[in-house]
Parts: structure tokens; C-alpha cells; sequence
């Protein structure tokens, strides 16, 4: 449904200034009127301050395409007219009322988006704007055809289950057990499946900014589509529900079975109110999400940092370009943090060139999808990067060298492969590439390239063991990689864990590359990379780095890499013991892994013990003063007094909000004290 055409003259309604010494914001009051009759609203600026906060909803919604504008009255009488967008127009007579007038905030109409200047104001005030409405609408379109059926089976999800997500856990509120166990499938049918799939494709969530109008919202969010309704809540049961895999029927194709688990993934991060993710995971999180304005990947989440987070000098600014949000923001974070964590988003292509490339280009679909080593793998510890700025786009940063690229071999697969054109492509690259035949004649090569296609995710690398549906214990995994190697694969025999592996290996190599380095290490790198570039451990960057060599001894940053022997954090500490390995142990309290050490003869625990002999606390006068700046909660593993017992202390201060700055001992590594154990740091000048 959509207003009528207005066919009398009108002319364009004109915006009257905010006040902002009064922080002035617009509301809108729809007019009531029966569906067929055009679209009438007043607009109207109001105080809004802690002490002042009006009576309104806000409205969440899709903006859609700005062609082909409808034109709505504003004002009671008259013909001033205001252009919006078809899918706004469509939404305005369902959310209108027949016998009474109703308050909103829609951004499109509230904010001038001629005025940069206040459109830069206003959305820095749109936290406060969605968690002070007295109610956030969620307008996601229509009625279709089945999504009746799937807001009733929502609704019955949810009248059955409490979710809590702060723990995270559910519990029933029904007397039936199989609500809680988790090995029963939901009492679904294929019909309803294809209706919630239907319903999460919906536009509305694939948009970025409904991450901040849905976690701010002071209450359960009221969703609309079409005439009916239903509470947000219910949908966040359903994905909670849903996203334990034997709780599904796999009924639908497997291409839609792999879209439907993104949708239900989407859906859970994006309900995580307590959230305390830092920047760098939201934008992991978000970067498929779609955005009219490619600035708004920095400011649609800056309403949503935790802790010191929320001191980073980032500020919406619509007068500066693209170019100038995106590195100002890489700075200012590295600034902040003394990380280069941000370096894992580095996509490189020919059309970065507006951009320096150690700086990710937000704006684009980026060709990966799934960092490599952001939790398996630590080729860095959490050492703070030494940087420093000089200007013109240029960042000198401070690593290691262990590696030059050989030869390699790019994965030629695209987004939606099937799990046949998966198979064909390992088997091509693992059987058919030269420098690889080594690795496929003994159970050690089998191992090693297992570690790298998988980025080392198998079931012995947590403490304990996590087995899932992607992550399988070692043993099984060389079987699994020998049978693709030897066997050949009918796509209907395909059982579906081996189609859940067959997902594991297309979202770590769809637009990678593997290769060998002149001195035999194998790893994985993105498709741009070539001979010659080199493979980088840098300090404050988790994961190995591409740098390609330019004139003048400057780099070119390529992307994010893994190299086989520089996993564990050897290119600054050396190699473990024989028989030690790393593995990510839960800790229950803080609800996430953190790394410690482990004995495989005897099972017992331990902190690194290459860190053995270094003073607790930092030896640069710089970098405590920085710890001391940051306020974090976290377990670390001190070395053991005597018994075979291992002990943790507890770090902590005034907010917990910052965390995951420490691996093993992490504050003892400075950039001095590697200098002292003789490790061969360089400054690399990047372009």
C-alpha cells in the first residue's frame, strides 16, 4: 500500500533550524486518516536533554532505493510536500492510526539530510534517541504469502522458553523437558523452516543500523509486518534456539540451510545487549551488512562501545569524505589500544587506491570473509604495537620477517559453491600444485596442511576438547582430508558433517591463496598476494601479515596470513618444548578461552614456559603507565610455587568492560624486552 499521488500544486517543505543551545530534536505526529487517503504530518522541533525527554516512538526500518520518491503532505492543511523513499511511503499508512494522532522519530524525515552539519549532530544523538523512546517499531514490509506462519511459530518458541542471554541460557516455562534438552529436535515442520527462512531474508536484517535501534531500545522492540505484530523477544528466542544445530531439522537445501544459519547468526549478535565486544569485532560482525552511506560503517556503531571504547575521538562527520573517515578512524583506534588488530581487515584490490593500504576499506564487499587466526591461532601475543605516524598516509610499525613467498596457489572459489565444486577445487590445488606433493605423502604433511586449511580449528586445540559440527578431533580430520585426497566423492553420499567441513574449508579459502616460502613454511594468504611479498609478524597485530616491498623500503599491506611454524607465537619467543602445546581453555567466569599451555604426556596445565624467568609487570615506563590507563577484569595464568598445581590470579580494577588484552603473561613482553632475548624487530614503512 502507498499513498496516493498528489496531483494538486504543492511546493517543497523548507526546515527550520534546531536549536542547538536548546538540543533540539524533530518529532513527527502522523496525522490519523483511514488507509486510502494521502499521508499527513506535522514536524516539530522539542527540547530533548536528560531532564527534558518527550513522549515518542522511534522508528527502525529499511530505507531502500532513493529512486522514484513519494511525495507526503506536511502540516495539517496546505501542500508543502516532503520526498521518501517507496518503502517509508509504504510503511507510513500501516503504522498510521484512524481515530488519533501518533509521535515518531524517522530519521529521513526528523533530520535534514540536505545539512550536513546537522545530520553529523543528529546521529551522534541517536543513541540516546532509541534508548529513550517510549518505543522502538521495527517495520520490516507486508504480509507474505507465509509470514503468518512464521510470527506463530515464533510466538510459540517464545511462549515456551526465557532466554537469558547475559549467561547465556535458556530455561522452559512450560512443564514439557524437551524444550531443555538440547539433543531434541524443535517440534517444526519443513513448512515452518522455509517460512522463518523466508522471514530473517527479509531486508530489514541485513541493514547496519539496526544494530545500535535494536540493542539500545529501552524495552523488547515491537516488530510490524503488515497488521500484525510481534515482540522482538520472540525472534531472539527462536535464533537462540536455533543456533544449536541438533536442535534443526535439516530439511532444507543445503545452500539454504547454509544461508538460513548466517540469517539465525545475524540475528543472535545482533541481540546481544550486554555486549562488550571491542570495535574491531563489531565491524567483523557487521561487515556484511548493508549501508546507504559507507561512512556510516565507523558511525552506526559508535553508540554501541563498552568501557574506553567509548573514549576513542571518533565523532560522526558528514563534511569529511570517505577516505578521511576510514583513516582517521584507523588512528585514532591505534591510538587508543596500541593494537594493529585492525590490520585483519585489510582487503587488497586495485580500487583501494584512495586509500593508504593499511587501511581497511569499509566500503566494499570484502573478498574474505573469515579472518584467519582471530581466535585459533596467535602468531603475536598481545604486545602493544610500536608505531608511529609520519604523515601522508604513511605508518611505520615494528615486527618480524619469517618469510618470503615462493610459490602459491589461489583457491578458485566463489560465494554459494556447491559442496561438489568445493571438493573439486581442494582436490585440483592438493593433488595437481608441485610445491604441495610433499605434504600429501606422509601423516606429518597431512597434518600440517590440515593445520593450515583449517587455521588450526580441531577439537584438541581447546581445553577440553570441543567437538561441533565444524570442529573435529585431529585424527578424524586427517582421515577426512585422506579420503578427498584418495576417494572419490558422490554429492549424494555426502553425510552432513562432511558437508559442515566442506563449509569450514569454503569460508577459509574463498579469496585465499596457499603458499610455500622460499625456506618450506606453508600458509595461507589472500589471493592478491604473490612471489616476493613477504610473510610479517608485527607487534600488536594477532595474525601474520602480507607486506609487499616498494620502492624507497616502503610496504604495501596485502592482507592477513597464516604460516605453518609461526602459530604459536615462535617468530618472538621461539619454538615450545617438544611435547607442549598452545590450546584456548573456558573460563567460566569470564564466559570466553584464553590461552595457557599444555603437557600432552600428562595433561596438566601450565603457563607458557617460554616466559619463564621474565619480572612480572612491564620494564618500559610508557607501557605502564599505559596498562595502568586501561581498566580490565582478567584471569592470568603466574608461574606455579613449587607444585604441579597451576594458579591464576585475578587482574582486575574498575571496569571489565576491557578485555582480551592479555595472553599468558602479555604485559611482560615489551618492545624492550624482546630487544633483550635478541629477537630481530625492524620498523616496516607502510604506504
Amino acid at each position: 500500500m502507498s499513498s496516493s499521488v498528489i496531483t494538486q500544486s504543492h511546493c517543497p517543505y523548507i526546515y527550520s533550524p534546531l536549536r542547538e543551545d536548546a538540543q533540539e530534536i524533530r518529532l513527527l505526529t502522523l496525522l490519523p486518516g483511514r488507509a486510502s487517503s494521502d499521508i499527513r504530518l506535522c514536524l516539530d522541533p522539542v527540547p530533548f536533554t536528560d531532564d527534558a525527554v518527550p513522549e515518542f516512538e522511534a522508528l527502525s526500518y529499511t530505507w531502500g532505493s532513493p529512486d522514484n520518491p513519494v511525495n507526503i503532505f506536511v502540516g495539517a492543511s496546505g501542500f508543502h510536500t516532503l520526498p521518501v523513499t517507496q518503502n517509508l511511503a509504504e510503511a507510513l499508512p500501516y503504522l498510521r492510526y484512524e481515530d488519533k494522532p501518533r509521535i515518531l522519530w524517522i530519521d529521513a524525515i526528523c533530520v535534514n539530510q540536505q545539512d550536513t552539519e546537522e545530520r553529523s549532530s543528529q546521529v551522534a544523538r541517536m543513541a540516546d534517541i532509541y534508548s529513550k523512546a517510549k518505543i522502538v517499531v521495527v517495520w520490516l514490509g507486508p504480509e507474505s504469502h507465509d509470514s503468518p506462519r512464521a510470527i506463530e511459530a515464533m510466538q510459540w518458541i517464545d511462549s515456551n522458553i526465557a532466554v537469558d542471554r547475559k549467561r547465556p541460557a535458556w530455561h522452559s516455562r512450560s512443564d514439557e523437558k524437551h524444550w531443555i534438552d538440547e539433543r531434541e529436535e524443535l517440534r517444526l515442520e519443513k513448512e515452518d523452516y522455509e517460512a522463518l527462512y523466508n522471514f530473517f531474508s527479509r531486508p530489514w536484517f541485513s541493514r547496519l543500523w539496526i544494530w545500535q535501534e535494536v540493542r539500545l531500545a529501552s524495552s523488547s522492540p515491537v516488530v510490524v509486518c503488515g497488521n500484525r505484530l510481534l515482540h522482538w523477544t520472540s525472534i531472539g528466542a527462536t535464533a537462540f534456539l536455533l543456533q544449536t544445530p541438533k536442535r534443526r531439522r535439516f530439511i532444507l537445501e543445503p545452500d539454504t540451510e547454509a544461508k538460513f544459519e548466517l540469517c539465525i547468526l545475524r540475528i543472535n549478535m545482533m541481540s546481544e545487549n550486554e555486549s562488550r565486544h571491542p570495535f574491531l569485532t563489531l565491524l567483523i560482525q557487521t561487515q556484511l551488512c548493508l549501508c546507504t552511506d559507507p561512512r556510516d560503517r565507523i558511525f552506526a556503531l559508535l553508540s554501541l562501545l563498552k568501557g574506553s571504547h567509548k573514549d576513542i575521538s571518533i565523532q560522526p562527520d558528514y563534511s569529511k569524505n570517505v577516505s578521511e573517515v576510514y583513516q582517521h578512524a584507523m588512528l585514532q583506534l591505534i591510538t587508543h589500544d596500541k593494537q594493529l588488530d585492525f590490520l585483519i581487515m585489510v582487503d587488497f584490490h586495485e580500487d583501494t587506491a584512495y586509500l593508504p593500504s593499511w587501511v581497511p576499506d569499509w566500503s566494499v564487499r570484502p573478498l574474505v570473509q573469515q579472518q584467519l587466526e582471530r581466535e585459533e591461532v596467535q602468531a603475536c601475543y598481545d604486545i602493544y604495537a610500536k608505531t608511529h605516524y609520519y604523515g601522508n598516509g604513511i605508518l611505520g610499525v615494528t615486527g618480524v620477517t619469517i618469510g618470503v613467498i615462493e610459490d602459491l596457489e589461489v583457491f578458485e572459489l566463489q560465494e554459494g559453491a556447491t559442496d561438489m565444486d568445493i571438493v573439486h577445487s581442494l582436490k585440483r590445488i592438493l593433488t595437481g600444485t608441485e610445491f604441495l606433493l610433499p605434504f600429501t605423502a606422509d601423516a606429518k604433511g597431512l597434518t600440517t596442511l590440515w593445520l593450515v586449511l583449517s587455521s588450526c580449528y580441531f577439537s584438541e586445540r581447546f581445553h577440553p576438547p570441543r567437538f561441533n559440527a565444524t570442529c573435529r578431533g585431529l585424527k578424524e580430520s586427517l582421515r577426512f582430508i585422506s579420503c578427498l585426497l584418495e576417494s572419490t566423492f558422490d554429492e549424494r553420499g555426502f553425510s552432513w558433517n562432511e558437508r559442515r567441513v566442506f563449509n569450514l574449508f569454503a569460508h577459509k579459502c574463498l579469496g585465499r591463496a596457499i603458499f610455500i616460502t622460499r625456506d618450506g613454511h606453508l600458509g595461507m594468504a589472500p589471493k592478491a598476494a604473490q612471489p616476493g611479498d613477504i610473510v610479517t609478524v608485527l607487534l600488536g597485530c594477532p595474525s601474520a601479515m602480507i607486506l609487499r616491498p616498494t620502492k624507497d623500503n616502503r610496504f604495501c599491506v596485502v592482507g592477513e596470513a597464516l604460516c605453518h611454524g609461526f602459530m604459536d607465537g615462535e617468530a618472538l619467543l621461539g619454538p615450545l618444548p617438544d611435547g607442549i602445546e598452545s590450546v584456548r581453555q573456558w573460563n567460566e567466569e569470564l564466559h570466553r578461552d584464553s590461552w595457557t599451555c599444555i603437557d600432552r604426556s600428562t595433561g596438566r596445565l601450565f603457563p607458557d614456559p617460554r616466559l619463564s624467568g621474565l619480572p612480572r609487570g612491564s620494564e618500559n615506563d610508557e607501557i605502564e603507565e599505559f596498562q595502568q590507563s586501561k581498566r580490565s577484569e582478567a584471569l592470568v595464568p603466574v608461574p606455579s610455587r613449587g607444585n604441579d598445581e597451576e594458579e591464576w590470579e585475578s587482574v582486575s580494577s574498575d571496569e571489565s568492560e576491557d578485555y582480551g588484552l592479555w595472553h599468558h603473561d602479555g604485559p611482560r613482553l615489551t618492545y624492550g624486552a624482546l630487544l633483550e632475548r635478541g629477537v630481530d624487530l625492524q620498523e616496516f614503512l607502510l604506504i
